[in-house]
């Protein structure tokens, strides 16, 4: 019954760090040291008091809080990942981590990644991975560490959208010998090419946290740790078991700073439709390895610039009304 109940608790702990963690990424500015104290996060509920508004906390006391409730749950929480029904947090998940690289401590993100590795470093050989089915994956696919997934009524946010489609530049990314071509895309129309269903094994996009991810934050860390063999070793970790057995050549790095590329690259190419890429491009933007984004619809062309306003969501205006709350500026 004790470890029943710290599990319970630990539980508890983790969901409310996950759905802050969330609210940061999208209603406040990317982490920065220099001005954590005075940017805007979001109101931190510590209790059940649905009139407490609540105003707005500051990033660092927002991150503050998410370390906090990740370290507390830790030790309660169960030791193993569930072979199935991976909604509920075990102590491999790897939040700490993926919080951690947010908020560049890369020091603490490198040793959060190797507590998670050493509990649970489990990979998919995508050799063993059907590259026809648009369901290639289950509900409980082996990475998985945490289940979660993002729920929209919005069509074109589902793996089943006839109108969404993937960035050119970056499915031509993928070698011919690189599965996650066949596994992750498929064709829509001519040229055009859609996503099939990820590791939700549905038409929701998978949100959660697996061992893929886990390697590319420690490769990452160490890459801007200096540590440039060391973060190969781990990015080849990864894609060796990506590529088309026999094809795989391993990737070399002259320096930290093309191993950091390298890195990168192989980011973005893997955790697609994982939910990480806008706070990716928050952070690489504040962190001067800036992208301006452009959309061409029909004849109109949109544009949005690195570290513009409006890579910060706009609180909701109902929630204004009620609350209070400073907007974000527009």
């Amino acid at each position: 019954e004790l470890t029943e109940w710290r599990d319970i608790k630990g539980a508890a702990l983790f969901a409310r760090a996950f759905a802050l963690s969330g609210l940061v990424q999208h209603f406040a500015p990317a982490f920065d040291s220099s001005t954590m104290t005075s940017d805007l996060g979001v109101p931190i509920r510590l209790n059940t008091d649905v009139k407490n508004y609540s105003q707005r906390n500051t990033v660092k006391e927002c991150y503050d809080q998410i370390f906090s409730d990740l370290q507390t749950a830790v030790p309660l929480l169960l030791p193993s990942v569930p072979p199935i029904a991976k909604n509920r947090p075990s102590r491999p998940a790897a939040l700490l981590a993926r919080t951690a690289l947010f908020t560049s401590q890369y020091a603490q993100a490198k040793l959060y990644a190797d507590s998670c590795l050493q509990l649970y470093n489990t990979l998919i050989d995508y050799n063993t991975v059907s590259t026809s089915s648009v369901t290639p994956f289950d509900r409980s696919p082996q990475e998985s560490l945490y289940y979660s997934q993002a729920i929209s009524s919005y069509t074109i946010l589902s793996t089943i959208s006839t109108t969404t489609f993937v960035d050119t530049l970056l499915y031509n990314q993928y070698a011919n010998n690189d599965l996650r071509r066949a596994i992750f895309f498929r064709t829509i129309s001519g040229n055009n090419m859609g996503f099939k269903r990820g590791y939700t094994g549905a038409i929701t996009i998978f949100t959660g946290l697996a061992t893929n991810e886990v390697y590319l934050i420690r490769a990452e860390a160490l890459a801007r740790l200096g540590q440039a063999t060391a973060a190969m070793t781990d990015l080849n970790s990864l894609l060796r078991n990506r590529w088309r057995t026999g094809t795989f050549i391993p990737l070399t790095a002259i320096s930290p700073a093309d191993a950091l590329a390298k890195v990168l690259v192989e980011r973005r190419k893997e955790l697609v439709w994982r939910g990480l890429r806008w706070q990716d491009l928050k952070r690489y933007n504040k962190q001067g390895q800036t992208t301006t984004l452009t959309r061409l619809l029909g004849t109109s062309r949109y544009t949005l610039s690195p570290n513009s306003n409006k890579y910060v969501f706009a609180i909701p205006q109902d929630e204004i009304s009620q609350s209070s709350l400073i907007q974000n500026p527009r």
